[in-house]
């Protein structure tokens, strides 16, 4: 009788061992097998934190992008020798400056500090160089370098732009792979566009193209890195295995499909409004005032039952929740204890907002408010 067709043994071993492979490993390996299985296979990640520039996994592997500056003749300077081992982490034009920075240079007399701290930097050098024994000549002009010259770079840059003369370098993407256990890897590619769309097309690489691939613990997205978000959040099979957490800093977006199950959406240093479909939010490090406070319970009114966010407060039993407009003083049963609380109805849609403070010895404490069935609380 003829057999039909299957894989291989060693390709179904492949596939179970790849599932359990730590991630640095798998991305490293270089087998064809293993990276058309590495395609479709899911990724199991504990912890990976985002920012505009860096990815890191595990608190293991560190990617990083960032722009260099390489001569187009001649060799490389010190200064640049020890910058581009980081690069910039923004975009810069072919002069090396930032968005606007040249503009500003005059208007904000940077022109006048990159000159004097030029003066600092060789008057002090001579100095340090003339009393010291020559066998630490490096060290010391490299600790110049690292501290002035950024000035030196930026004063002969502005020279060069402001007369109008071609810039003296080429500038390119670097991708720095490095890992705990000192494995680092460098790449380069040619600076054609900005480092978000790179770092867009670094996660559409690193993820595989395949949707639903990744399992991953808990999320941290710093600053402008939220917006990679919105090319990793397609990978994340986030109905079957939701992401236990979501950290997202200077920002309170939180309207992507991956937010909808997470266990807790934590936003960092932002004022607190509403912005996250999550049902659990915890605001952290962030401001609030009277009025972003009755705002925020406006817009619960919205929202379904099982709604719970938290903000950490340094006020002692702030006025925030006697002051909320249309609210009855009650008490509401929290971890078995009956505490003071605010409540807000909305008997139309037969739900209540529950307010309520928990005091934390010796550390931050917290407001909480709830979305529950009308009627949960006891009023006085």
């Amino acid at each position: 009788m003829e057999q039909p067709n299957k894989p291989p043994i060693n390709y179904l071993c492949t596939k179970v061992i790849l599932q359990h492979m730590n991630f640095s490993l798998r991305t490293r390996v270089a087998s064809s097998t293993m990276v058309a299985l590495h395609k479709s296979t899911p990724v199991q990640i504990h912890n990976i934190i985002i920012t505009p520039s860096k990815i890191v996994i595990d608190d293991y592997t560190t990617l990083n992008l960032s722009v260099v500056c390489i001569p187009k003749t001649g060799e490389t300077s010190r200064y640049l020798r020890l910058k581009n081992k980081e690069g910039w982490n923004c975009d810069i034009d072919e002069y090396g400056f930032k968005d606007r920075e040249f503009e500003k240079a005059v208007q904000d007399k940077q022109v006048e500090c990159w000159e004097k701290q030029k003066e600092i930097m060789e008057m002090e050098l001579k100095e340090d160089l003339k009393s010291s024994n020559s066998i630490f000549f490096e060290v010391i002009k490299n600790k110049y370098e690292r501290s002035f010259g950024d000035y030196v770079f930026k004063l002969e840059m502005y020279n060069l732009k402001r007369a109008g003369q071609p810039s003296p370098y080429n500038r390119f993407i670097q991708l720095a792979v490095s890992s705990s256990n000192s494995y680092r890897r460098v790449e380069y590619t040619n600076y054609d566009e900005t480092l978000s769309k790179s770092m867009d097309y670094l996660i559409s690489k690193l993820f595989s193209l395949n949707n639903n691939t990744i399992r991953i613990g808990s999320i941290k997205v710093e600053k402008e890195g939220v917006n990679s978000l919105n090319s990793i959040s397609p990978k994340i099979n986030h109905n079957q295995f939701p992401v236990a957490s979501i950290t997202t800093v200077d920002s309170i977006s939180g309207d992507l499909p991956i937010f909808q199950n997470t266990g807790i959406h934590i936003i960092e240093n932002c004022t607190v409004k509403y912005g996250s479909i999550a049902t659990r939010v915890h605001f952290r490090g962030s401001s609030c005032s009277t009025r972003n406070f009755h705002s925020l319970i406006e817009s619960l009114k919205k929202n379904l039952i099982g709604k719970h966010l938290s903000i950490e407060t340094n006020r002692s039993s702030p006025r925030w929740l006697s002051s909320i407009p249309n609210s009855v003083k009650g008490t509401i049963l929290v971890d078995g204890n009956r505490i003071t609380c605010y409540t807000v109805e909305d008997r139309k849609k037969q739900i209540e907002i529950n307010c309520y403070y928990i005091p934390i010895p010796d550390s931050i404490s917290q407001i909480h408010v709830e979305v529950h069935p009308i009627g949960h609380a006891i009023r006085n």
